[in-house]
């Protein structure tokens, strides 16, 4: 059984990923995806002809960003040529594992229309004060760049709406842990 994780950029999506590693559960980041996604041949070549990224054959992921940075719009063409591989992964897992519960963060998981891969769609919440803390304190040079992602986003109120089960993130760690513990439950 899949159960695709997701919530806007700063919910919590990782810390609930870590407790579920925590606890010895089948987890998987789509952003690891993201990463083997980035080295693959077909890929790079693509990335190389819309975003001018490699120098001396070495990827410079800042002309990426910086790309974003002055064009927003090219989120949704990074997407396009990034998602196909993070898709295939997520089909793969779901097949190897077909007959166990497995976690899966994907960050756009609506908004990529995800959903039809899960069994079940878990969206973490937190304030809104919450979120733009922990996107100050994640890396404040990517502040920039993690505003311009977030306009690429649902709300969080839509993928709450959209989501089989929330879980909230709203105070410590304990909480979030017990409030976990709650929506597996559900799940089982």
């Amino acid at each position: 059984m899949l159960i695709g994780i997701t919530g806007v950029i700063g919910s919590g999506k990782s810390m609930v990923g870590k407790l579920l590693k925590k606890e010895h559960y089948l987890f998987f980041d789509c952003d690891q995806f993201v990463k083997e996604a980035y080295e693959q041949p077909a890929i790079q070549i693509q990335l190389e002809q819309n975003f001018h990224c490699f120098q001396q054959q070495k990827m410079d992921k800042q002309r990426i960003i910086q790309a974003i940075l002055e064009q927003p719009s090219k989120v949704l063409l990074l997407n396009e040529i990034i998602h196909p591989y993070v898709i295939q992964k997520i089909v793969e897992l779901k097949e190897k594992y077909a007959n166990q519960l497995l976690f899966v963060e994907i960050p756009l998981l609506f908004e990529c229309h995800l959903q039809h891969y899960c069994d079940y769609t878990l969206t973490v919440v937190a304030s809104s004060e919450m979120i733009e803390k922990r996107l100050k304190e994640r890396n404040i040079q990517n502040y920039p760049l993690m505003r311009i992602l977030q306009q690429f986003q649902l709300n969080q109120e839509t993928k709450a709406e959209m989501a089989d089960q929330i879980i909230e993130n709203m105070s410590t760690i304990e909480e979030l842990e017990k409030n976990l513990h709650s929506v597996i439950a559900n799940f089982k």
